[in-house]
């Protein structure tokens, strides 16, 4: 794929918001998404991004390895491969302009999911078990889909 030096341009501010996105200024990274399908088909976008967030993920559990609550990792993973998996076979059911449908919609159910949990913040309560499959489905998919779990 040749680019043109306008999207070597993009290209280069979408991984670095990659990088940013994992300094802790959280949710900016499915912007590098919204970037990289300026220039690339959405599909693509999404598949060269997710391996960018893993080697970021990556780096970041060997900086702060000691700070994670491990039992909430471990209990997310298996649901969160399950997610991955079917966001695997969605994306490989769907044309392109469907997927930046998808992509799209996931982005702005964020938004307002960030707003909504602004607006409730100190309103924590307890979750039952349907919590950890819901929530590692939902991240596994999105990130697939969307690179979009973070947020």
């Amino acid at each position: 794929m040749s680019l043109a030096p306008a999207e070597w341009i993009i290209a280069v501010a979408a991984a670095l918001v990659v990088g940013v996105s994992k300094s802790g200024i959280g949710g900016i990274g499915t912007l590098a998404v919204v970037l990289f399908s300026q220039i690339m088909p959405a599909k693509q976008a999404t598949g060269l991004v997710l391996p960018l967030l893993c080697f970021g993920d990556v780096m970041a559990v060997a900086l702060f390895r000691r700070h994670a609550l491990w039992t909430h990792v471990w209990r997310l993973l298996p649901w969160t491969a399950l997610g991955v998996l079917a966001g695997y076979f969605a994306l490989d059911q769907i044309a392109e302009r469907e997927a930046r449908m998808l992509i799209g919609g996931i982005v702005l159910s964020l938004v307002a999911l960030h707003f909504g949990r602004r607006r409730y913040h100190g309103h924590e309560t307890e979750h039952g078990a349907w919590f950890a499959p819901t929530v590692g489905v939902l991240a596994g998919f999105t990130t697939l889909v969307a690179n979009a779990a973070g947020p």
